[in-house]
């Protein structure tokens, strides 16, 4: 399955409800007036890592319904812990979290897909992938240009041409590539950071 034919933006659905922050409804932004376009990254990613590993084209509404039934969504945005393990139950897949960034590559290149979880702007560090917590999609390592092959859920044209990104990221139409060592930086405060994929 091609890039193209795999990838989901999240900021194409805005019109699409996804109320997370469910343990505050009356919070206006993420709970009442909540959607897709908003806090959907994990939705997206998860949507890639069915598609990959599986085969299955499925509307977003699935995804966004498993984070409802599995309450995945009570804070802002997907909590991952809970959503990963209802991905693999729903659609039969293997699934593990790790921080270590080799971990990852082991499981891209043996036929895996990853969920990666960057901790966006803090402290003195530019969010190479996001300014905010954001989870993005991992299909493959070229071993031979020490390059994570990436899709990005809020990918837009200019995302990636300002300093503290630019120098991290080669773009390829919508595809990202970046060292894994890049990566690593972007999620060293996060935990975990990588969640793992496989098929059963």
């Amino acid at each position: 399955m091609t890039n193209s034919e795999l990838y989901i933006n999240q900021l194409d659905y805005e019109n699409i409800e996804y109320r997370t922050h469910a343990s505050n409804p009356k919070d206006e932004k993420f709970y009442k007036h909540g959607n897709i376009s908003r806090a959907g990254c994990g939705l997206c990613s998860g949507s890639m890592v069915v598609s990959f590993l599986t085969g299955k084209q499925l509307g977003i509404e699935t995804f966004r319904d498993l984070a409802y039934i599995s309450r995945s969504n009570a804070d802002v945005g997907t909590d991952m812990q809970i959503y990963s393990r209802a991905l693999a139950e729903k659609f039969n897949l293997k699934t593990t979290s790790t921080d270590r960034i080799d971990d990852m590559i082991k499981c891209l290149t043996s036929g895996g897909a990853a969920i990666i979880n960057v901790g966006g702007d803090h402290d003195d560090h530019i969010g190479i992938f996001s300014d905010v917590g954001h989870y993005i999609f991992a299909k493959g390592y070229d071993k031979n240009h020490n390059e994570l092959e990436i899709l990005d859920p809020s990918y837009r044209k200019d995302k990636f041409s300002i300093p503290g990104r630019k120098e991290y990221v080669r773009v390829s139409n919508f595809t990202l590539y970046a060292s894994p060592e890049a990566v690593a930086l972007d999620t060293q405060n996060r935990d975990p950071a990588f969640y793992l994929f496989y098929a059963s």
